[in-house]
């Protein structure tokens, strides 16, 4: 739920840590780059293989290596460089180098609901989805970085217990004031608003396995959704 702007732009990890570190002498980013495995001196990370096109390339690492590539991009590194369940790299013809079945396992994401509702009073930001709102908005945040073009509009929110006895909120509800679809690609129609509803810690869980030994393939991805019994619970109650 949270939002993160500075300068009205979106705070992702990008603009607020690598951009303003980018003239440093020390650091080097390739783009248009493929990471297609972690290289190891016996049990130590030293570097990364990787492609620039269709040429092989490497980068040693004098000190550590870090690895973030998400949470499906990350495990089928490690399995491609050879730290994951031995079955599954042997089926691939990957050499094991630790035995770790967890790699690739408890996948964990959450499902939600958005209702929308029209709103009979013109108090919505369908009115801002005019041409010419369009203009001063984007003008207004050329100018000052501030305005209705400096948030998501995701401002309000609510944390509940669903019923008795819940240590924790289990149900986050968002609020947005216009209704459009999900992704933004159907723009509204009239004067409207809606609300995202759904559990907050789901319990089922999922898995990301090789399709490949190549770092091109994706990846198999099973999230295995509403597996568990309370997520079955937790839904009904968000949309009770």
């Amino acid at each position: 739920m949270d939002m993160t702007v500075g300068g009205g732009i979106r705070a992702s990890a990008a603009n607020a840590y690598l951009r303003p570190a980018m003239h440093r002498q020390n650091l080097k980013v390739l783009t248009h780059a493929l990471a297609t495995r972690v290289s190891f001196e016996g049990q130590r990370a030293s570097g990364v293989e990787y492609l620039r096109g269709s040429q092989p390339c490497r980068a040693r690492a004098r000190r550590e290596v870090i690895l973030c590539a998400g949470s499906i991009n990350s495990p089928q590194l490690l399995k491609l460089s050879g730290l994951g369940p031995k079955p599954e790299l042997a089926a691939f013809s990957i050499k094991t180098l630790h035995d770790l079945p967890g790699v690739g396992e408890n996948l964990q994401d959450h499902l939600e609901f958005y209702f929308q509702v029209a709103c009979r009073e013109p108090i919505t930001l369908y009115s801002s989805m005019k041409p010419l709102a369009k203009i001063g908005i984007g003008l207004r945040w050329l100018l000052f970085k501030d305005g209705l073009g400096a948030s998501n509009h995701f401002e309000t929110c609510g944390f509940i217990r669903s019923r008795a006895g819940i240590r924790y909120p289990d149900i986050q509800y968002h609020f947005l004031p216009v209704a459009v679809s999900y992704d933004g690609s159907a723009k509204a129609h009239e004067h409207g608003f809606q609300a995202h509803v759904g559990p907050m810690r789901s319990k089922s869980r999922g898995w990301v396995r090789l399709a490949s030994a190549d770092a091109r393939a994706a990846p198999k991805i099973r999230f295995n959704y509403m597996s568990h019994e309370d997520d079955w619970q937790e839904m009904r109650a968000a949309c009770a």
